[in-house]
């Protein structure tokens, strides 16, 4: 009777594991996928402003990446908090501030005077 309700539970356990990997393959693929328009022969832009853009781009990963660091450490603080671990709990609030620091990088190097 035991052997049944392991097997139903692994069942359900597989089922839980293929719909959050479906789940997280869509997520990843819809927010990471960027569309990219061909410009017409007669509105093409000069070198730099392509070289400007692609900056911008660089930027916006970079705070996509940051961001999303500062949202697993926020979990891992939460984590920290919860079990009393108070080496986790200053690694999670390094990786707050570092994850702060990468995600408003360009407003940092703008108001500093280099980009």
């Amino acid at each position: 009777m035991e052997r049944n309700n392991e097997i139903k539970v692994s069942k359900k356990e597989r089922l839980r594991r293929r719909i959050f990997q479906v789940v997280n393959t869509v997520g990843i693929t819809v927010f990471l996928t960027m569309v990219a328009f061909a410009e017409e022969e007669s509105k093409k832009e000069d070198p730099v402003s392509a070289l400007n853009a692609f900056v911008e781009l660089m930027f916006s990963l970079t705070r996509v990446i940051g961001l999303g660091g500062g949202l697993f450490a926020l979990w891992q603080f939460g984590s920290a908090l919860k079990s009393h671990d108070a080496a986790l709990r200053d690694q999670a609030l390094m990786g707050i501030l570092g994850s702060l620091l990468i995600g408003f990088a360009k407003e940092i190097l703008t108001s500093i005077g280099i980009a």
